[in-house]
C-alpha cells in the first residue's frame, strides 16, 4: 500500500513538473523575412529528403519521374508552410501573440503543420496518380510517415531554438552587467 502511494505520488508530481515546463513561456518569431528564409531551407530539405529515400512508391518511378514528384512535393510542402507560417498568423494575430505563446503550444503547433503537411501531400499524391489510393488507410500511413519524420524535428528545432536564445540572452545580459558596473 505504502509503495503504491508512494509511485502514484512520485508519477504525480513528475507529470505536474513536466505540464509546469510545457507551460513555460516560449519565444515566438513572427519576421517574416527569417520566416520565408526557413521555409525554403526546410522545402529543399523535403527535396532532397524524397530524392535520397523515395517515400510514398517513388522507389518504383524513373528518375526524372522521381525529380518531378519530389519538386512537387517540395512545392506542396512550400504552400503548406507559406499558409501555416504567414498567412495564418496574418489573419489570427490573437492566437499569436509572443506574451502568451508557450512551449505547448508551439509543440501543438508543430503537430498541426505536421498534419497539415501529411494531409495536403496525401491529397497532392492521389491527383498526381488520379485517385488511385484515396483511403483512409493510405491516409493515415502518409501521416504516420510525416510524423515520424517530423516529431523529432519539432522537439530538436525547439530546444535547439531555447538554447540558442539562452546563450544569445545570457551574453547580453553578460555584456550589460559588465558595462553597468565599468
Amino acid at each position: 500500500m505504502v509503495l503504491r502511494d508512494l509511485l502514484f505520488k512520485n508519477i504525480k508530481l513528475s507529470m505536474h513538473s513536466t505540464f509546469e515546463i510545457l507551460n513555460q513561456p516560449s519565444p515566438l518569431n513572427l519576421e517574416y523575412p527569417k520566416r520565408v528564409k526557413q521555409l525554403l531551407i526546410i522545402t529543399i530539405f523535403i527535396f532532397i529528403f524524397f530524392i535520397v529515400y523515395k517515400p510514398f512508391g517513388l522507389n518504383n518511378e524513373t528518375f526524372i519521374n522521381c525529380m518531378i514528384m519530389s519538386a512537387y512535393y517540395s512545392a506542396v510542402g512550400l504552400v503548406i508552410g507559406i499558409i501555416n507560417v504567414i498567412i495564418i498568423p496574418f489573419f489570427l494575430p490573437g492566437l499569436f501573440k509572443e506574451f502568451s505563446w508557450t512551449l505547448k503550444r508551439n509543440i501543438v503547433w508543430g503537430f498541426w503543420n505536421l498534419f497539415s503537411f501529411a494531409s495536403l501531400i496525401f491529397i497532392a499524391h492521389n491527383i498526381y496518380y488520379h485517385f488511385y489510393n484515396f483511403t483512409l488507410q493510405a491516409y493515415l500511413l502518409s501521416f504516420y510517415y510525416v510524423f515520424i519524420l517530423g516529431f523529432p524535428l519539432i522537439i530538436v528545432s525547439n530546444i535547439l531554438y531555447q538554447n540558442y536564445l539562452l546563450k544569445k540572452h545570457q551574453g547580453i545580459a553578460e555584456a550589460l552587467i559588465k558595462n553597468s558596473f565599468c
